[in-house]
């Protein structure tokens, strides 16, 4: 039986992953703290970016202490 060519180790790239979900809320921030409750437990994402109404973006970083 001919040997089978196996493929090299593929090389680890870094790749970018976008959740998004809509949520009610009087601010950006809060409207990040209400994503996060959406989240597993114990998940390390604390970057939220935030669109208003009209397309404005807020990045809020709930690991970052006021």
């Amino acid at each position: 039986m001919p040997k089978r060519k196996t493929r090299p180790a593929s090389r680890q790239r870094t790749y970018r992953v976008v959740w998004e979900i809509d949520v009610d809320a009087t601010s950006p921030k809060k409207a990040a703290m209400q994503a996060r409750k959406c989240q597993e437990p114990g998940t390390t994402a604390t970057i939220f970016d935030v669109y208003n109404e009209y397309g404005k973006c807020t990045r809020v970083d709930l690991g970052v202490v006021d």
